[in-house]
């Protein structure tokens, strides 16, 4: 397929005036045909504005699709041979549904209606029941989502997985975590085109905050918009590109384990966390001292590497830390080979042996990313060693990165452990790049997840890490390498995605945070817009598909 341009246009529409809002859209379709865009994408609910008085009001701004919006538009993509996509307030009897619509020079292609409604949305808006459609196209395969969509990532997900090679975001973005962090995450873990419109202005209380951007299958942001402006911003898209970073050895589209994501696949009522939420419970009692560690084997001296590790931990418990997390792998090499891994693993016991009586001593819970040897096999194993001195529970990694393939077997469950301050999920390094391993600890009631890390690259920790708070409402708290590609910055992130405390890039530094874990039981980021009661798991099937070349 040959390359196209593709615009993103940062505009406006204002309230009841359709007739000026359909003028300005098909000017600012010919103005980006002229400068060759084959693909022209608007913001969110661009037909009448956003904010009405009522649902009856709402109604009124709102248009059929097929309507007097697409028939126009459908009119000038025929006469200049281009496509439109759009997000219109759509009129369906005395519903209005959040919708974008995917126009060509034959008309109208197909829509499709927001399915995570934020905020004030459910006064005006109904829920979609498109579920997320991929339409094919002479310039590309495409998927449109909308808005608070891009907050939670199965949606996106479902679109990539049903072939979508470019995703078009369409937005009313009110706050600057969209572009900042939930844009880019959702076009990186996806490795597609992501062409990102926004409006720029103020309507009745809101202030968008512009930044369209447009982002390549890599994760790189192509061009981005000014923050005030009406603009078009142009890149040239290649859809090419999506195969080529999805062939990469550490492509994280094939890297995926579908048969460990079922739980996905449930409704609320069947999650774990659906009982977690229900249970009442004592702030203060549900809260804990966290420390990750920075420590790690930088010199191939394993001896005094544990040394370091039980100085560390020793102090952390003196200075209250009830849960103190260690880097990946923290005993070896931060790649270990296949011969290092099996040496590695014939020390994992005495390292869990010496944590024990520390353990004891402080009455807190130590997370060691070790080597584990069983059966003649080897994993990528998380222990937990607890105030009795024992291994409490382990979780084995269940996606191993195309270096550790040569040594370890995967796992195939994930671990939430529940301990006295609160539930603790197990995840390990590069598993930050996958969101269905936070997201199903967070379906199965994690109010913290323990990421050791060896961070490959800094969108592991600055992006991925952070948007997996955010997109679950937990804490994460990250142990790097001091010695990794992506050096130190361990961290606790907090739910809004904060990283109040973090380490330097030096062996043995480390920070404490103090987590109070009733802010992770709720998932609500508005009155009524939960993060996981309105997910739409009835669309999640292809989540849990076989991988296919």
């Amino acid at each position: 397929m040959p390359k196209i341009k593709v615009a993103a246009i940062q505009t406006y529409s204002e309230l009841d005036r359709t007739k000026f809002n359909l003028d300005g859209v098909l000017r600012n379709v010919r103005e980006a045909a002229k400068n060759g865009a084959s693909l022209v994408v608007f913001p969110e609910c661009m037909n009448a504005g956003y904010v009405w008085r009522d649902r009856a009001h709402a109604v009124s701004c709102s248009d059929a699709i097929p309507g007097e919006f697409t028939e126009n538009i459908g009119r000038l993509c025929k006469e200049l041979s281009v496509y439109v996509a759009i997000g219109l307030s759509e009129k369906d009897g005395d519903k209005v549904y959040n919708s974008a619509v995917l126009v060509g020079p034959k008309g109208l292609i197909g829509k499709y209606q927001k399915n995570f409604l934020f905020d004030f949305d459910p006064f005006y808006f109904t829920v979609g029941d498109t579920g997320y459609p991929v339409f094919d196209t002479p310039v590309g395969r495409i998927g449109m989502f909308i808005c608070a969509d891009a907050r939670i990532p199965e949606g996106a997900r479902i679109l990539a997985l049903n072939g979508a090679e470019i995703l078009l975001h369409i937005t009313n973005s009110t706050t600057h975590e969209q572009h900042e962090i939930h844009e880019p995450a959702r076009g990186s873990e996806n490795e597609l085109w992501m062409v990102c419109a926004d409006k720029a202005g103020r309507e009745e209380g809101l202030t968008y905050p512009g930044y369209s951007q447009i982002i390549h299958p890599d994760g790189s942001i192509v061009v981005r918009g000014s923050q005030h402006n009406h603009e078009i911003i142009y890149a040239d898209v290649d859809t090419e590109d999506v195969a080529a970073v999805r062939q990469r050895a550490d492509s994280l589209m094939r890297g995926r384990r579908p048969k460990t994501y079922e739980l996905l696949t449930q409704k609320y009522e069947a999650l774990p966390y659906a009982k977690v939420a229900a249970t009442p419970i004592v702030s203060a009692s549900l809260a804990v001292l966290a420390s990750p560690a920075q420590v790690c084997n930088h010199d191939g001296n394993s001896a005094e590497t544990l040394q370091r590790a039980l100085k560390h931990g020793d102090e952390a418990g003196k200075e209250n830390s009830g849960l103190v997390v260690f880097p990946e792998l923290f005993m070896t090499a931060p790649r270990p080979s296949a011969a290092q891994a099996r040496q590695s693993a014939g020390e994992t016991a005495s390292v869990l042996n010496a944590f024990g009586p520390i353990a004891k001593r402080w009455n807190a819970w130590y997370v060691l990313d070790l080597v584990e040897a069983e059966a003649g096999k080897l994993y990528h194993t998380v222990f937990v060693v607890g105030p009795d001195g024992a291994v409490a529970d382990r979780y084995r990694k269940v996606h191993l990165t195309d270096q550790e393939r040569d040594w370890a077997t995967p796992g195939e469950a994930y671990r939430v452990l529940q301990l006295p301050f609160g539930n603790v999920g197990l995840m390990i390094g590069h598993e930050v790049c996958f969101f269905e391993v936070a997201r199903v600890l967070t379906c199965m009631g994690a109010d913290i997840v323990a990421l050791p890390s060896n961070f490959r690259a800094p969108r592991e920790a600055d992006l991925f890490a952070r948007e997996r708070a955010l997109e679950n409402k937990i804490f994460v708290v990250a142990a790097n390498r001091a010695d990794a590609s992506h050096p130190g910055g361990s961290t606790v992130i907090f739910p809004n995605a904060a990283t109040p405390n973090k380490a330097g890039t030096d062996q043995g530094d480390y920070v404490f945070s103090y987590l109070n874990l009733a802010w992770a039981r709720d998932k609500q980021i508005r009155p009524g817009t939960d993060l996981v009661r309105n997910r739409r798991p009835q669309f999640y099937d292809p989540l849990i598909q076989p991988i296919t070349a």
